[in-house]
């Protein structure tokens, strides 16, 4: 995990220098600051362009289920493309480089798919469908800016805080029994499950970066801020009320 990735999980504030002429300001001043308004509306820009399809899972891409039993099948990932901002954007800036490092969330991010468990003894296997939903992620979004593009420098899941399957078929009335017995296989292949979502948003990411314009035009506005917010320290407005 990088250094200003470490930070932001922390919730701590990035703080490196935006140099305008001979001065320098520091961007470890608070949640919103010159520069921020312009970095969150090239993330928006971002987001509004992901891609509208669910991705299709690979069932061992999310570790070794069978030894509770359970086999999976047909498995997509939804809820990818209603990810936002989660709070305003971070500025890392300096000379020579221009970062932008930001929480994202999804409301509906959720593994959906078919199960087969197999009973003990001589009971018959259970089948159903399921919906896993990833309660409270935090996905950190940290993306490298210049005039010919952005480009994303680092992905990662940080936080998931709890997983739920809210929705499961094939044995009613038992169906709570099932429930706790999938959700704990399930966190006990947490590791590979946080992987595949990182892959996935990072697949995701990607191409509606590709589908965005505008870096450069954001990077202006960004100086922009910037300059007139230092402009407005060397030369306050004297309040004549």
């Amino acid at each position: 995990m990088s250094p200003s990735v470490r930070a932001l999980e922390r919730e701590e504030l990035v703080s490196d220098n935006f140099v305008v002429g001979q001065k320098s300001r520091s961007l470890d001043e608070g949640p919103s600051r010159p520069g921020t308004s312009a970095a969150n509306d090239f993330v928006d820009d971002i987001l509004k362009n992901l891609p509208k399809f669910d991705a299709r899972i690979d069932p061992a891409q999310l570790g070794d289920l069978t030894k509770g039993g359970v086999h999976l099948a047909n498995i997509t990932l939804t809820g990818i493309s209603d990810a936002y901002r989660y709070d305003n954007a971070h500025l890392n800036i300096t000379e020579d480089s221009l970062h932008i490092i930001t929480k994202l969330g999804s409301p509906k991010l959720a593994f959906r798919g078919r199960y087969r468990y197999k009973l003990p003894w001589l009971l018959p296997n259970v089948n159903g469908d399921f919906r896993l939903a990833l309660n409270r992620i935090v996905i950190l979004f940290d993306i490298g800016l210049t005039p010919d593009g952005a480009r994303l420098n680092q992905l990662e899941v940080a936080n998931l805080h709890s997983i739920r399957f809210d929705e499961l078929s094939g044995l009613s009335p038992f169906n709570w029994a099932l429930r706790y017995l999938l959700e704990a296989v399930f966190r006990l292949n947490k590791k590979p499950l946080i992987h595949t979502l990182q892959e996935q948003s990072r697949t995701y990411l990607l191409k509606a970066m590709d589908s965005t314009t505008g870096a450069a035009d954001a990077i202006n506005e960004i100086e922009k801020e910037m300059i007139d917010a230092n402009r407005a320290e060397d030369y306050p407005v004297n309040d004549l009320s």
